[in-house]
């Protein structure tokens, strides 16, 4: 008789969710001779040893077994997980393995983090242009006063450089 994976791991399964207390001690010889399903199709002893070896590999190597003394074991500290998961090796391994987000999501992800970047940079760069465009606003138009003031002193410099004219030449036609 083959001995195949998924056996190995419904065997687990059972022996581990069996346990009343997660620190005890137990062997898996003792759990298979108690097992009816195994006890049904047991065909003589060597094949129930050699379960039980596969069985013990499996767990050592998964480490959800630890070996105290002999063939004594007590659950490793992903096997005490298990246990608590209660769903089952292949669920627990599963969701040990997944990772928090999808290709998908890691492929997306940094074009969404870039793409919001940008739009805050964007942001806070047009609010830097309306506030240098209101200061231009704000200079123009003190420009533009300044300019009416400048224009006023021309207009009023122009009328006495005029008068000054005028009064020159009157003393020119005088003299």
């Amino acid at each position: 008789m083959t001995i195949n994976e998924k056996e190995v791991i419904k065997y687990i399964d059972i022996i581990i969710n069996d346990l009343e207390n997660p620190f005890d001690e137990f062997t898996v010889f003792s759990f298979l001779e108690e097992n009816k399903e195994h006890l049904s199709k047991r065909k003589d002893i060597a094949e129930t040893y050699n379960l039980e070896d596969t069985i013990i590999n499996f767990g050592l190597t998964k480490k959800l077994l630890k070996k105290t003394e002999g063939r004594i074991l007590v659950l490793d500290d992903r096997g005490i997980k298990l246990k608590d998961f209660k769903k089952g090796y292949l669920k627990f391994e599963k969701k040990s393995k997944s990772t928090p987000f999808t290709k998908y999501q890691k492929i997306y992800l940094p074009i969404i983090i870039i793409s919001f970047l940008f739009a805050v940079f964007k942001h806070f760069q047009s609010q830097s242009i309306k506030i240098n465009n209101e200061e231009l606003i704000i200079e123009r138009d003190s420009l533009k006063t300044l300019l009416n003031v400048k224009q006023k002193e021309i207009d009023s410099l122009n009328i006495q450089f005029r008068r000054i004219k005028t009064i020159e030449m009157k003393l020119k036609a005088e003299n």
